[in-house]
């Protein structure tokens, strides 16, 4: 004997649509029967002697011609688990880690291997992409045969970042101190008139003198506002420009506006409305020029975005409108070290792997 089974009024079906109680070992066979299936159930690959050791985990009984002891099917099945496993399946991916600029794409194969006949479909999943980057699974599920080995792409694919130039300020252009043209030319004027004086046959230059001396007091006199006839009364100011600094920005930083006017505004200010022809950047619905002041700045705040988005951001004021343009750039995937966790799920099953990724 190596095991026993109940074979002592066990009630099953009877002819004529009846049930009855029976004796014997052809009522215990069956237990064992449905106990062999059920630790195939388990373990697809099973043999007898396998079987047979699993069915050996029995209930001890006093009677030493009963083997092993009494049918017991809770140890059995769990003999089967330590020994062999149920039908289940590990992961893992290749390679472990790898190294990419921002804007680079990272690939990886990631398989998934069945144990004990496993033959159901794995869902994969992948979680832990950096910022501004996607992580994803080709095919997104898989199903086992059992015994080969089943694999999948993943793909991280990240977001180069925009580098926005140093706002430098414009050089001024070199200008003309028409004050020094003013002193030098009086000296030459003088240098002229000595010279003339010393010599009776110069009266030529002197005349030139003079002539010079007379262009370079216009000259000097037209420069400093001069002139046949002036305005009375106020000016009105009108919008002169709006411009913004810097011109371009990475998605999620600022930027500021300057409207400027014409000339000094009146008593009470001066009101310049403002708009934006995307989300992408926002600013203010106006903005005041102070009493006396010629200018303003205002805020240009933006958002985040997927790829480089131009907005253009417009001024108006008395009739007058004036736009300037704005760059917003994708920030990028940061730079750094990120752990990519890929997870196969079937059922109530569940295994993960991880692998590295290096941004530069």
């Amino acid at each position: 004997m190596w095991v026993a089974a109940p074979g002592e009024a066990i009630v099953s079906t009877y002819p004529y649509n009846s049930y009855a109680a029976g004796w014997g070992t052809s009522f215990s066979a069956p237990f064992l029967s449905g106990g062999g299936a059920l630790l195939r159930g388990l373990k697809t690959t099973i043999n007898q002697p396998e079987a047979a050791a699993a069915v050996a985990h029995a209930a001890p009984l006093s009677d030493p011609g009963m083997g092993n002891g009494r049918l017991d099917l809770v140890p059995a099945l769990q003999s089967v688990s330590v020994m062999g496993g149920s039908p289940d399946y590990n992961v893992s991916a290749a390679p472990g880690t790898q190294a990419i600029p921002a804007g680079g794409t990272a690939n990886y194969t990631v398989s998934a291997a069945p144990a004990n006949g496993f033959n159901q479909t794995i869902t994969w999943s992948c979680t832990g992409a950096p910022a501004a980057a996607t992580c994803t699974v080709s095919p997104p599920a898989v199903t086992l045969d059992g015994s080969d080995t089943a694999t999948a792409a993943v793909t991280l694919t990240t977001l180069p970042r925009s580098v926005v130039p140093p706002l430098v300020s414009p050089r001024s252009e070199p200008r003309i101190d028409l004050l020094v043209v003013l002193v030098v030319g009086i000296a030459w004027l003088m240098i002229a008139l000595l010279f003339s004086n010393l010599n009776s046959a110069s009266r030529g230059k002197h005349r030139l003198a003079a002539a010079t001396a007379v262009l370079v007091v216009a000259l000097y006199s037209h420069s400093c506002g001069g002139g046949y006839g002036s305005v009375t009364g106020p000016v009105s100011p009108v919008l002169s420009s709006v411009t913004l600094s810097p011109s371009s920005v990475n998605g999620g930083s600022s930027a500021t506006g300057t409207v400027t006017l014409s000339a000094a505004t009146p008593s009470g200010g001066a009101t310049v409305n403002l708009s934006s022809n995307s989300a992408s950047a926002t600013v203010p619905s106006s903005i005041t020029v102070a009493t006396g002041a010629t200018s303003a700045t205002f805020p240009v705040n933006t958002s985040a975005v997927s790829a480089s988005t131009p907005v253009t951001i417009s001024a108006s004021y008395v009739g007058v409108t004036m736009t300037a343009s704005l760059m917003v750039k994708p920030l990028g995937t940061p730079a750094g070290t990120y752990t990519l966790t890929i997870t196969g799920t079937s059922g109530n099953l569940s295994h993960s792997t991880t692998v590295a990724v290096t941004v530069n």
